[in-house]
């Protein structure tokens, strides 16, 4: 499609009497080259390379890219290997106006063989350029988040004697693309002085908003690290990584906290809970409260205790954490957050869309709702539930949720009326079905079509219950039914068992 667009814009140019080569001599000489990547026509570049050899190390895009740059972009595997056959290790380090290598369009390619061919022809490319960690092409893989270019990259870099800076970004993209066993090694790597200790926080608030991607403990199994070196699945994969990212919390936690005191630490680990117990990242606070258990009765001047954040957010793992610690949850009840509100009052409130909508139907809605405020009226002490408020809070929950309980209503009204619906459609379809004899019947004397056929008449009349029928029937026309009740009964027993 791209090569016909292209064919056709310089039709056009042509035509109108336009001289492509005076306005874009770049886009109009090597145009048969480019048209032979993008339609991976192998045999037409050779033509045009063998008529202009220097043109594999020539720029022959607008941004001042080679077709080895235009090559690793379009995806195109055979072209690359042909090229670099033909360049020198020089050329592959050339690079586009925005400072970018071949290699790095190869590490957004996804495409790990591309890059090796390029890797073996100049091993030196995997750093250039060395002064500018945006464009370096691990930072590049890492940013597409393919796991096999990233673990192909990260062995041919020697990150090592990339500045501390420049380390902590390529920490913070793997952490975003959720490469914990790779951020891993990167900590490894990292030699910070205690002043460059500070860039660790931005890593662990990352970490923070990660709720799925932090597990309950830092080691996998012996049975899933079996699994994931046999075979390399998703859920081995993701329990590794859940395990890696344990580690990682616990190691960040740890050279931050190293020659300081809770109190020094403080300000910066409020943050660091109330994000947590806003995506409800149970793993990541129970890591935190473990390190640090007086952050449980932390109250931040705006959003509270951790509790009151998870009360304002709905997310009910993190406030379940409230019951491990026994009678004590009675004082954290009875401390506010911001604007004197109790936990009573963020409950009366409404949550954030997002947080409303984790189950479908006004309804359902309002039943979590109102579970919510049960749970929460039973941990808050007495004096707030009957408290000397104008209004009870039981009230204000009900005006606060009045539309909401409204809407509930309606849906399920509508709900009602769309299942009576499809009942009637169904017994509508069913009931003249169960009465239809097979065949059908004729239209001028009703009589069924296949009645006088052997099969038919054996197939309906020899069944226990048909024959029981025609015997009652018998009996009445002739006035001499001398089976007694019981003995009808019996047989009608027998006849339904026999059926069954």
């Amino acid at each position: 499609m791209l090569a016909c667009c292209l064919r056709k814009k310089i039709k056009e140019q042509m035509e109108v009497g336009d001289n492509p080569l005076s306005q874009s001599p770049v886009l109009f000489d090597f145009t048969p080259l480019l048209l032979a990547i993008l339609e991976d026509d192998w045999k037409a570049a050779g033509v045009f390379i063998q008529k202009f050899p220097n043109c594999v190390r020539a720029t022959i895009t607008k941004e001042e890219g080679t077709a080895l740059h235009f090559a690793a972009a379009a995806k195109r595997t055979r072209f690359v290997k042909q090229l670099v056959e033909l360049m020198v290790p020089e050329d592959l380090e050339l690079k586009t106006k925005g400072n970018y290598t071949s290699l790095y369009y190869a590490a957004q390619s996804e495409i790990v063989t591309i890059a090796e061919e390029m890797v073996k022809k100049n091993k030196n490319l995997p750093l250039i350029p060395e002064d500018d960690i945006q464009v370096l092409p691990l930072y590049a893989a890492i940013k597409t988040g393919n796991r096999d270019m990233v673990s192909y990259l990260y062995s041919v870099t020697p990150i090592e004697i990339l500045a501390s800076a420049d380390l902590i970004q390529l920490l913070n993209a793997t952490i975003s693309t959720d490469l914990y066993d790779v951020a891993l090694k990167i900590l490894d790597t990292l030699k910070l002085a205690p002043a460059e200790k500070e860039y660790l926080w931005f890593p662990l608030k990352l970490l923070a908003r990660k709720p799925s991607g932090i597990g309950n403990k830092s080691q996998p199994s012996v049975w899933e690290r079996c699994l994931n070196s046999c075979v390399k699945g998703w859920f081995c994969n993701k329990a590794m990584m859940q395990a890696s990212a344990h580690q990682l919390v616990d190691r960040l936690l740890k050279q931050l906290g190293e020659d300081k005191n809770f109190s020094t630490l403080l300000p910066q680990l409020k943050p660091l809970v109330v994000e947590a117990a806003k995506v409800g990242n149970v793993e990541f606070l129970i890591i935190l409260i473990r390190s640090y258990p007086d952050l449980i009765w932390e109250v931040d001047e705006e959003y509270g205790t951790l509790f009151h954040v998870a009360i304002k957010h709905r997310q009910e793992r993190v406030f379940n954490l409230i019951y491990e610690i026994g009678v004590l949850k009675d004082n954290l009840a009875s401390l506010y957050a911001e604007g004197n509100k109790s936990m009573l009052h963020l409950v009366e409130e409404l949550p954030s869309s997002d947080r409303l909508n984790i189950v479908s139907g006004a309804a359902l809605q309002m039943q979590r709702e109102l579970l919510w405020f049960q749970e929460i009226e039973k941990i808050v002490p007495k004096s707030y539930v009957n408290g000397p408020e104008e209004q009870p809070p039981r009230d204000i929950f009900v005006k606060t949720h009045e539309k909401l309980l409204k809407n509930g209503e309606e849906w399920m009204r509508n709900t009602a009326n769309s299942c009576m619906l499809v009942a009637a459609l169904i017994a509508t379809v069913v009931f003249p079905t169960a009465f239809t004899v097979p065949g059908g019947n004729n239209q001028e004397t009703g009589i069924p079509m296949f009645l006088e056929t052997n099969w038919f008449t054996n197939r309906l009349f020899n069944s226990k219950p048909a024959s029981l029928a025609l015997e009652i029937m018998n009996g009445n026309q002739t006035g001499h039914n001398d089976r007694s009740p019981s003995s009808i009964n019996q047989s009608c027993n027998q006849s339904c068992n026999s059926t069954v």
